[in-house]
Order: structure tokens, then C-alpha cells, then sequence
């Protein structure tokens, strides 16, 4: 099911990977930009003999009652938590334990544990969305102590926006939008991860952009020339825009 996923409405998971992985390239560091050409370089050479992969006969063969989630680690043990919610793409725990999800439908929950067996099996929604995120797909929490209140920070499409809860009762009830205005990708989506620095609580987010397969260089890039789409973004405290390293 590698890059497979529910949308559309459909419980039917598409988008699958039609293709092998012949090798897998693990580094314990960041790969600063003339190595990760030579890796580049690497596994072009590798496997410049290997040939196009066949086409694939029909559809793939799906497995009888596969389970809801498989690990390929061993040791891992995986349940299912008695709660039910709408396509979430991101979680992440506050600092008190509770869970934070965001559903790609823009509704935001907190998940929790009633009864101390360390399951989450009760949420509530931290925040209604009623049209104000479009595809949301990123998400950070604020850091312990925000000055403005706990809150989650969200890339959704055409802004990226502070969900927060001011008052303290675990419902957001009020929207800060951190930043928008550019011109919006004829795509599903545009605004990709969020994060804050926890030096000045500056906010970082991704841009996507539309890859057509033919950039001028010929070569495979991603980068968007003077564009904003395809760069990573830093607003500050003046929230001021300032483009980062692509």
C-alpha cells in the first residue's frame, strides 16, 4: 500500500505505487545539497541497466482480510482505539498526554483516556470546521506556555492558520491566520507541513507546487524559481514572509 490512501469520499484505498523499490538509502544526518547529488549520481549509475518496469497485469491482487495496520518492524504491537474519526492525516500528543488529531475534512479532536488502560477511547472536537480550512495537511501544537493559549497550528489550503484556545476549556475559539494571499494551486492542496522554532516561536510551512515533468533545466526540479510556491516559508512575529531554503 505504499502511497495509498483513502480520499474522495471513497473508503477504498487508491493512489497505490505502481512500481519495485530496489534499494533503500538510510543516512543518520542531513545531506547537505553536493551529496545528495552524489547519491543521486549513485543510483543512477546503479541501475541505469536495470530497464523500465514492466507494465502491471491489471489490478493488484488484494489480500484477503489484511489487517488494519501492518508493521514491518518486529516487536510492535498494534490496536485499534474504540473511537472512530474522518480521515484523520496528522497526530501528534500534547504535553498532558492527550491526543491531537486533524481529519483532512478540517475538524480538529482530542482524544483522551477514561478509564487508565493507556487507550485513547474518547475525543471531542477541539475545533468545528465550518469551511474556514480547506485540505488541511500540516499540523504543529503550540509550545508549553504560549503567550496567546494552547493552540494548533495548521498548513491548510490557500493559508496557514493558529487554531487556539484562548479560555482554557479544551475548545479552540479563535482563528489567527498566520499567513495567506498567494495564488492558490489548481490542486487539491498547496500548504504542506508546519512547524514552530522553539528559539523565537518564528513559524515555518511549506509551499507545494505543480510539477509538469518538463522544467526548463530538463532537469527533475521542484523548485519554483522566483515563485513562493515550492519554497519553504518563515513568518515572524511582524508577520512578515521570508523565504527560506528550497
Amino acid at each position: 500500500m505504499i502511497g495509498a490512501r483513502s480520499y474522495g469520499g471513497s473508503k477504498t484505498p487508491r493512489g497505490f505505487f505502481a512500481g519495485e523499490i530496489a534499494e533503500v538509502v538510510v543516512y543518520n544526518r542531513i545531506l547537505d545539497a553536493q551529496e545528495r547529488e552524489a547519491v543521486d549520481q549513485y543510483l543512477a549509475a546503479k541501475y541505469k541497466m536495470a530497464g523500465p518496469i514492466p507494465p502491471l497485469p491489471g489490478e493488484i491482487a488484494r489480500v484477503k482480510s489484511p489487517p488494519l495496520v501492518q508493521m514491518l518492524m518486529p516487536r510492535y504491537v498494534v490496536r485499534e482505539i474504540p473511537v472512530e474519526l474522518n480521515n484523520v492525516n496528522n497526530v501528534l500528543y500534547r504535553d498532558d498526554g492527550t491526543l491531537v488529531a486533524l481529519g483532512y475534512d478540517g475538524n480538529i479532536h482530542l482524544l483522551t483516556d477514561s478509564d487508565g488502560d493507556e487507550l485513547k477511547d474518547s475525543h471531542r472536537l477541539f475545533w468545528q470546521n465550518e469551511g474556514q480550512l480547506s485540505s488541511p495537511i500540516g499540523m504543529a501544537l503550540t509550545p508549553p506556555g504560549y503567550e496567546h493559549g494552547r493552540g494548533v497550528l495548521v498548513a491548510a489550503k490557500s493559508k496557514c492558520a493558529l487554531i487556539l484556545d484562548v479560555d482554557g476549556d479544551d475548545r479552540a475559539d479563535k482563528e489567527i491566520i498566520v499567513a495567506e494571499g498567494w495564488t492558490e494551486l489548481p490542486h487539491g492542496v498547496d500548504a504542506l507541513g508546519v512547524a514552530f522554532d522553539p528559539r523565537d516561536y518564528a513559524i515555518f510551512f511549506g509551499l507545494g507546487r505543480i510539477f509538469d515533468g518538463t522544467p526548463p533545466s530538463g532537469a527533475r526540479d521542484y523548485r519554483a524559481g522566483p515563485s513562493i510556491q515550492g519554497a519553504s516559508i518563515r513568518v515572524t512575529a511582524t508577520n512578515k514572509l521570508n523565504r527560506q531554503a528550497r
